[in-house]
């Protein structure tokens, strides 16, 4: 024996009314008709064992065929029992009148018998297959035999019926299960069209709630207790496992009682209706499924919720897992909505939000959230959440105190890269603001030179400047700019060896004469141990030999877009020297993903860290401006794109063109 105990699926977010109602009504019903019919019930029972003793007394005689039904197995043994005496004699063992005079006393008793029945509850409204009536159809749903076929019953509903109601609303609900009753009916009906007995029970509808169940929580794990023997315990199982298996049983069984008891209706056990019921249920939950309406139902229905946030959470948490993330998204915004600053239901809707690919919509609900954590001075909170905003390269704005509030937080938590981005977002809100670009000079100091360079040069500007101030910001600019030279210098060389080999003379950091520049904007698709794959303007897929790149330069670049974008530069002829225009192939981040060419899973900025590194090492290339920042360690910034090229690059574009229209000409891809 096995039987469900629960399962995972977590709370419901509504009060499931109409499947308290349901539970309710059948339990009503069935002691109505235990009190109101007992009397009734007794007096059938009584005739119907009249009329059978009768008839075990008279074997001879020919019962009526619902009372060989109603008699069961005593009843068919009569039947066999009279026919085998009859086959060895010609004539009854009575005199014709007997004869007669008995047969109108069974036919009576049967028919006093079949009209008590006929006014039993079961009778009056349950479905008999020989003689269905609209009614029997929709009130054989709520009639019960005795406990032990009502209490199974519901217990199956309160652990299916309650979670699909919280699903699909009560409406729907209410419509799917009277309909998978009514289409467990008909399959038992034209299954047993000469069936005279009353089908009742609420097995069909329940079983059309577990086969919804089984579309709707296919990964619940439900809990069993089994008893075999002397053993006896409990286990887990999914429900994409058992509930395909209950029905396979239930089919098995109604095809095998078709066989050995063909007139027997499933020897009281309906099982065709369990069978129709269950195959209605998963058709209708796949239908509302793709159809879209459950995805409506479920923003709509989000209003409801009698639950917390606790329940809130665990729901969209087994949405997101179960491979329906949109649905949780509509959740969580909605939940927002009524409480934006709970920061468990805003980390949630931005992971969710990330996963879909739509950081932006998701940082609109967690960025108020680290507004509120630093205005509060929830020092790790609010790191932490903005760690994931930058993770993720969502781009978000707030007021320059909190954001420069921030930056601290995370410049003590050493997290550096987080922190320029806040300093960054301060300056592009801020842009000409001396007494912003100050503090912003102030913070950045020490981990971020280029980014304390730019706003120690915009609050130099301000000509009311008091001289400790401007002392102050000039120091920075040096500090900074000695930073620079010793980095590009002595300690270039030697990174730039171990990278080639100790055999080749180090590349030079620094451009050697002001050149033009030719650039190529290219899109990168693929990347292997000996090529870049690349999309490039006007030519088509192009393969790119990792050995035809002399030098690789990155930074972000201002002016671009609505934030700065990472500029990566594949210098073709760094080396060549001489009147030759610079070829580069230019990638821009915002048009291309940079895990997608790495394999990795974390952030848009990691991967692009990630991405450098491996061209650099794998083309033997020069790093520019110098080996930290050519690898995004970090990005040095630029105000725009002509400072960019004149620093890194060391060149001005003339008029662009088309590099690859002779093979002659400068180094091209494959």
């Amino acid at each position: 024996m096995i039987i469900p105990l629960g399962h995972d699926s977590g709370e419901v977010r509504r009060q499931p009314w109409v499947t308290y109602g349901i539970i309710l009504s059948c339990a009503l019903v069935f002691l109505a008709t235990q009190v109101l019919g007992r009397e009734g019930s007794a007096r059938a029972e009584r005739l119907v064992g009249d009329a059978y003793e009768y008839w075990k007394a008279h074997p001879y005689l020919e019962a009526a065929p619902r009372l060989a039904v109603l008699t069961g197995e005593p009843g068919r043994a009569i039947r066999e029992e009279s026919g085998a005496a009859l086959g060895e004699r010609e004539e009854p063992p009575v005199p014709s009148a007997s004869l007669e005079a008995e047969q109108r006393e069974l036919d009576e008793l049967t028919e006093q018998a079949l009209k008590a029945l006929e006014d039993h509850p079961w009778y009056r409204f349950g479905l008999i297959p020989s003689a269905p009536t609209a009614t029997g159809l929709f009130a054989h749903m709520f009639l019960h035999a005795g406990w032990l076929h009502l209490i199974p019953n519901l217990f199956f509903l309160f652990l299916t019926g309650c979670f699909i109601e919280d699903r699909w609303g009560r409406g729907l609900y209410a419509l799917f299960y009277v309909a998978a009753a009514v289409a467990g009916a008909v399959l038992f009906v034209s299954k047993h069209p000469g069936l005279d007995q009353p089908l009742i029970g609420a097995s069909g509808a329940i079983a059309g709630a577990m086969g919804a169940f089984l579309v709707c929580f296919a990964r619940a794990r439900i809990r069993f207790f089994y008893w075999l023997g002397i053993f006896f315990g409990t286990f887990h199982a999914p429900a994409w496992l058992m509930l395909p298996l209950w029905f396979a049983n239930e089919l098995f069984t109604a095809s095998l009682m078709d066989a050995t008891h063909p007139s027997g209706g499933g020897a009281g056990v309906a099982y065709w209706a369990h069978v129709g019921g269950f195959g209605f249920g998963v058709a209708a939950a796949l239908a509302i499924r793709f159809s879209g309406i459950e995805a409506r139902l479920s923003k709509k229905l989000g209003g409801e919720w009698s639950y917390g946030r606790d329940s809130v959470l665990s729901y969209a948490k087994t949405a997101r897992a179960e491979g329906r993330p949109e649905e949780a998204l509509d959740l969580l915004r909605f939940a927002l909505e009524q409480n934006p600053e709970d920061a468990d239901l805003a980390l949630l809707l931005f992971e969710t939000a990330v996963g879909l690919g739509r950081a932006d919509e998701g940082a609109a609900f967690l960025a108020p959230v680290v507004w509120a954590e630093v205005e509060r001075g929830e020092r790790e909170a609010a790191v932490s959440h903005w760690q994931a905003l930058c993770e993720a390269g969502a781009r978000v704005w707030a007021e320059p105190p909190i954001l420069l509030r921030l930056a601290g937080w995370l410049r003590d938590a050493r997290r550096p890269d987080a922190a320029s981005l806040a300093l960054r977002c301060v300056l592009d809100r801020c842009p000409g603001d001396p007494a912003v670009a100050m503090r912003v000079a102030r913070l950045a100091r020490g981990f971020d030179p280029a980014t304390a360079l730019e706003a120690a040069e915009i609050a130099l500007s301000d000509p009311a400047l008091a001289p400790a101030e401007r002392e102050a910001l000039e120091a920075i600019i040096a500090e900074t700019e000695s930073g620079a030279e010793e980095r590009r210098g002595p300690q270039a060389e030697p990174l730039a060896a171990l990278e080639r080999g100790d055999e080749e003379e180090p590349k030079s950091f620094e451009p050697r004469v002001f050149r033009t520049l030719r650039v190529i904007d290219a899109v990168p698709r693929e990347l292997d141990a000996e090529a870049l794959w690349l999309d490039v303007d006007g030519k088509g897929r192009t393969r790119l030999a990792l050995s035809q790149v002399d030098a690789v330069a990155a930074a972000g670049v201002h002016g671009l877009g609505g934030k700065a974008v990472i500029l990566v530069d594949l210098a073709l002829n760094w080396t060549s020297g001489g009147e030759k225009p610079l070829t580069v192939l230019r990638l821009r981040s915002d048009r291309y993903d940079p895990r997608k060419l790495v394999g990795s899973a974390g952030s848009p900025l990691q991967a692009m860290s990630e991405l450098l590194s491996t061209l650099i090492a794998r083309a033997r290339a020069c790093p520019l401006p110098d080996p930290d920042s050519a690898r995004g360690q970090p990005f040095k910034i630029f105000r725009d794109l002509a400072s960019y090229e004149e620093q890194v690059l060391g060149a001005e574009r003339p008029p662009v063109e088309d590099v690859f229209q002779s093979r002659s000409a400068d180094p091209e891809p494959d």
